[in-house]
Parts: structure tokens; sequence; C-alpha cells
């Protein structure tokens, strides 16, 4: 393959040659910060709210046992996903309707 302006030329299916094609992949979001403290912050709450709050009123079915795959890990799952939603809905309320400070800190 010969290089043609620093990219190298290649071959067309039928054979013939495509000049400076580059094969490009879907940008691949990155994990920031925010997010990682978002995620664990639902993540540690949800299980706080299952385990402390629903978990000693539950019947034996919904109460999760270790190891195993039951009716209680998908309600602690959705636990989980239902404070990541709040989370979620109360950041996009902050955006939308910034506070108007003086500057000061409002304590």
């Amino acid at each position: 393959m010969a290089a043609t302006g620093g990219l190298r030329t290649q071959l067309a299916p039928l054979g013939g040659p495509i000049e400076n094609a580059r094969v490009s992949s879907p940008p691949v979001p990155r994990m920031t910060t925010r997010k990682w403290i978002e995620y664990s912050a639902a993540v540690l709450i949800g299980n706080a709210l299952y385990f402390l709050v629903l978990y000693p009123g539950l019947s034996p079915l919904l109460q999760h046992q270790p190891f195993k795959v039951d009716p209680g890990l998908v309600l602690d799952f959705v636990c989980c996903v239902a404070v990541y939603g709040v989370i979620r809905l109360g950041v996009a309320h902050a955006r939308r309707h910034p506070r108007k400070t003086s500057g000061k800190w409002m304590w």
C-alpha cells in the first residue's frame, strides 16, 4: 500500500484504490467525574433506602439473599434507578432555573 499525504491508500471491495479513506468509529462517551459521582450517589442512597427503610418490612420473598438473583435484588436495582432519576431531574431543574444570587453565600 502506498502512502498518500499521510494516509494510506485502501483497496475498494472490487480491487480499486480509494484515496484518503478513513475508517471511523462512533465516539465513545467518557465517564466524567460528575457522572461517576451521580452513579455512586444513586447506588449508595438506593441501597440505603432499600436495606434500611424497605427491607425490614418486606416479605421474605422480596428480601434479597446474598449471592442470588431474586426479586429482592430487582427491587434494590429499581430503588437505585429511581434515585438516579431523581438526581437527574434535580440537575435538569437546576440548569433550567438557575438561582439568582448577588455573589454572596446564601447561608
